[in-house]
């Protein structure tokens, strides 16, 4: 159903719309035209199926810490209704972070889309884990 409605133009940008107030204008539409058509509602349908199965093998064999330089950064906002949920989950990720021999936790006054939000502090981070030399 939602692959023949996103044909729709307008459908598909409602279904889209908390993508089109974070990005530049000329990245959603490029983001419209790829991933909200039916082809790309498939592919995202094939990549969830994947993440499913590979649960199972992820929990009973979980790969080993990173053991470079790690920076874990966390939305601030939360979506509404959502406040309880976000606050466990910054909590979770903050005890991360603290079990990393070398990472760190950074809250980022950010919704859920911190790349699109604030792109020059992921630009930073980026920067101080991979100085150019």
């Amino acid at each position: 159903m939602t692959q023949a409605l996103v044909r729709l133009r307008p459908l598909a940008r409602m279904a889209s719309g908390n993508v089109r107030r974070v990005f530049p204008p000329d990245t959603y539409a490029t983001m419209l035209a790829e991933d909200f058509v039916p082809a790309g509602i498939a592919q995202t349908r094939k990549e969830f199926k994947a993440v499913a199965e590979a649960i199972p093998r992820f929990r009973a064999e979980p790969p080993g810490l990173p053991t470079c330089r790690t920076v874990l950064l966390s939305a601030s906002r939360p979506e509404k209704g959502r406040e309880r949920h976000h606050a466990a989950l910054a909590e979770h990720q903050r005890r991360w972070a603290e079990t990393l021999p070398d990472g760190r936790f950074e809250t980022v006054d950010s919704g859920h889309f911190i790349q699109a939000e604030q792109p020059g502090i992921v630009a930073d981070r980026v920067r101080e884990l991979f100085p150019r030399t």
